[in-house]
């Protein structure tokens, strides 16, 4: 327990909770920055950490810190007297969780628990105005759109330079490499019915992800096949010549992990750049800050993907869950990335031509600049409501809110009797006579 003298300083504003003295500081400033930015993107996914996670976290953040204390040198940071003793005993006080959500509001753990499948599938028009009201305030915060006014709830007026917005979302497409036809071995049907071959087949998932912002350019692309090879034997010439930034990455699933987002987001900083310099017609470009706007999924959440994006100005802005359908700006446009490789598949090969990896990267290099011209990216934009004029929750698809409501209203009770109408049975006459009914 406090004395009175110090409870009543607290009290009276005289002691501030949220700082910290520099003796008394567990974490650096940029390793606190680090962690609150992890933190809240965690929230506006939906999958708000307990301080009990959120403790391992920052003691592996400690012992990062000192093993490279180990080694020397001019990244050398010193641990404070408070860190060295949470180290030694793996704990973190609960004056450190305080402090650290007095200084920011937004760490309030937000969780979503397991829901109903109708629930599950809709995106509401208040989780719409939240998310569009929480990105305001990013847009704001970095400087991309500091003149945003708002208005009314999910409704900013401002210019936005949406050349400094990203998206990114992972499309699956699969595919059938190596079908021959010829039989493996047979099956026997029933009486009358002709016997089945059994046909070797080697389908596999390949993920493409285009990356491009809101102003219509289509800057990079980057696929994914399962297996193990050269990559550079995966990319044909012709590919190379047609898709702008290419990047061909692998692993054991064929889709996006900690390791291929890395690399993605390795060569967006490099496109980024080059954007910058282009722009400003000289090779020292102001370090201003681009926000990459993607899902919550696992990969977003790499150590590794972090430290990049801290190091190289760039941050992301995670979505809320089950939005995606309503918020994701690749989302409304993808399936026309399908149908025109479906289309094509079909002008290029026959139904029985075998397939490798290099007749997929053909076939994905000759409608890569149809699919989705600067038009169609910037109408799909303003579709998830995001343009050069503002924000705007009314520029989305209202029929889906509509859907969300009439699916999660409760139904409107029917009116009911607690009992039935009481007939009072007629004196003097026989029960179950015709005269008694």
């Amino acid at each position: 327990m406090k004395d009175p003298r110090t409870i009543n300083q607290h009290l009276s504003g005289k002691v501030r909770t949220g700082n910290e003295k520099a003796h008394q500081q567990i974490l650096t400033t940029v390793e606190e920055k680090t962690l609150v930015k992890y933190l809240i993107n965690r929230n506006r996914a939906c999958q708000g950490l307990t301080d009990t996670q959120v403790e391992g976290i920052v003691l592996n953040m400690l012992r990062v810190r000192r093993d490279r204390n180990r080694k020397g040198g001019r990244n050398f940071e010193r641990l404070s007297k408070n860190a060295k003793d949470a180290l030694e005993r793996k704990h973190i006080g609960k004056s450190f969780f305080r402090r650290l959500k007095t200084r920011y509001s937004k760490l309030k753990q937000k969780r979503q628990t397991l829901v109903s499948a109708k629930r599950g599938l809709r995106c509401t028009l208040e989780m719409a105005i939240s998310y569009l009201d929480d990105l305001a305030d990013h847009l704001i915060e970095v400087g991309i759109a500091p003149d945003l006014v708002k208005k009314a709830p999910g409704v900013w007026i401002g210019k936005v330079d949406l050349k400094r917005i990203w998206a990114h979302d992972e499309t699956p497409q699969f595919i059938n490499f190596g079908t021959t036809g010829a039989s493996k071995s047979k099956i026997y049907a029933g009486s009358g019915h002709d016997c089945n071959e059994i046909t070797k087949e080697n389908r596999e998932n390949v993920t493409i992800q285009p990356f491009s912002n809101f102003a219509g350019d289509l800057a990079m692309c980057q696929v994914i096949f399962s297996g193990s090879g050269l990559t550079s034997h995966m990319c044909p010439k012709n590919a190379a010549e047609k898709i702008e930034n290419l990047i061909i990455t692998v692993n054991d699933t064929g889709c996006s992990t900690g390791e291929t987002l890395l690399a993605a987001y390795s060569e967006l900083t490099k496109v980024v750049k080059m954007r910058k310099e282009a722009r400003e017609g000289t090779a020292e470009v102001e370090d201003s800050i681009d926000i990459v706007i993607a899902d919550g999924h696992k990969s977003r959440f790499n150590p590794q993907v972090m430290e990049h994006c801290d190091n190289n100005s760039l941050e992301q802005h995670i979505l809320p869950p089950d939005t995606s359908g309503v918020t994701q700006k690749h989302d409304q446009i993808n399936q026309q990335l399908h149908s025109k490789y479906s289309s094509k598949k079909k002008e290029m090969y026959t139904s029985y031509s075998d397939l490798n990896k290099e007749c997929f990267m053909n076939i994905l290099a000759e409608i890569w600049n149809e699919w989705a011209t600067p038009e169609r990216i910037e109408k799909a934009g303003k579709r998830v409501g995001i343009s050069k004029d503002g924000l705007n929750v009314n520029w989305m698809d209202q029929s889906k809110f509509e859907q969300a409501k009439a699916i999660l209203s409760p139904p409107t009770p029917t009116k009911t009797f607690d009992s039935l109408p009481q007939v009072k049975t007629p004196e003097g006459v026989r029960r179950y006579s015709a005269k008694y009914w």
